[in-house]
């Protein structure tokens, strides 16, 4: 038996070194990923330097879209009198209004927008308060909306009878309707013509899922909202900086109720959680911005709704 037992383990000598070979080789391509990584791979840690770099570009577009100071593009060169309904876009250019903007403007009153008072240019996306301080003279229109008012009044007749007659009330000024979208519920949103119940609903819905609107433009991602129905109601629309938004507590959160915010995708939810459990809670909004699903301008969408408590 001891016999048979060294002769079925003993190894030749082509089988020893062919096991050396094997034992060498596997110890190198364990070492090799490693040994790479040292001396010829590339250590990308600047995360908090992209963010910062990727802050400063937002804020450089959103300067030069919104244009809240007086600058080159929008002083008052060739001041006339004009009418912002049926105005030229060069004719607007040479008031100082910036070429994006007249287009603005443009795009609204072919989607069927019209102004009915001064102020109304200024609900346009974006309308410098500094240009409207500089034109506000020139516009051909009222300050305010009139508005017609039917008072049945009585008068008498040979008979002897008295007949109702319409009078027109001319001294009562309305101004323009603007409803706070981060309040206004479905009856409020109906009152704003070309909303009817469909759009009225869907606006308050798609609120409630997302925990409250952080700005006007939010509306376009509201199912059946493109941009030129967007361009119609938003003159219509206002939000309130006081308004809270409701948040999330990305470390208390279940699947479900993180899955059911519309800036968080089913993969995104499942890496958020994943990554959780692997590394523990998340601390702050860096800890986010090294998400592999996330792209950075994703995760500066959603910082609003979250929290890190």
């Amino acid at each position: 038996m001891l016999k048979h037992l060294k002769s079925l383990f003993r190894f030749s000598k082509t089988e020893i070194n062919g096991s050396l070979f094997l034992f060498v080789l596997t110890i190198f391509l364990l070492f090799t990923p490693t040994v790479y990584r040292n001396y010829f791979g590339i250590d990308y840690n600047t995360f908090e330097e992209d963010e910062r770099l990727l802050d400063s570009m937002i804020n450089v577009i959103a300067i030069s879209i919104l244009r809240e100071d007086t600058t080159e593009g929008n002083k008052l060169v060739d001041p006339f009198i004009f009418n912002p309904n049926d105005i030229l876009i060069e004719d607007m250019m040479r008031l100082g209004f910036p070429n994006y903007l007249a287009r603005r403007v443009e795009n609204y009153r072919k989607a069927g927008g019209r102004f009915k008072s001064k102020s109304d240019l200024t609900k346009i996306y974006g309308f410098p308060d500094s240009l409207y301080r500089s034109i506000e003279n020139f516009i051909d229109l009222p300050e305010a909306i009139v508005e017609i008012k039917e008072v049945k009044t009585e008068r008498s007749m040979p008979s002897g009878k008295a007949e109702k007659v319409d009078e027109i009330d001319l001294n009562s000024e309305t101004e323009y309707l603007v409803i706070d979208i981060g309040k206004a519920d479905t009856t409020e949103l109906k009152k704003i013509r070309g909303i009817g119940s469909s759009y009225a609903k869907r606006i308050v819905g798609y609120r409630q899922l997302l925990g409250g609107y952080t700005g006007l433009d939010q509306l376009k991602e509201v199912y059946g909202i493109n941009d030129s129905l967007y361009q119609v109601f938003s003159p219509y629309f206002s939000l309130s900086d006081s308004l809270v938004l409701r948040q999330i507590n990305i470390n208390l959160v279940s699947f479900k109720e993180l899955n059911r915010h519309p800036y968080i995708s089913y993969e995104q939810t499942k890496d958020i959680l994943n990554t959780k459990s692997k590394n523990g809670k998340f601390r702050n909004k860096e800890d986010l911005f090294r998400l592999k699903s996330f792209d950075s301008l994703e995760v500066l969408k959603l910082l609003p709704y979250l929290n890190f408590r």
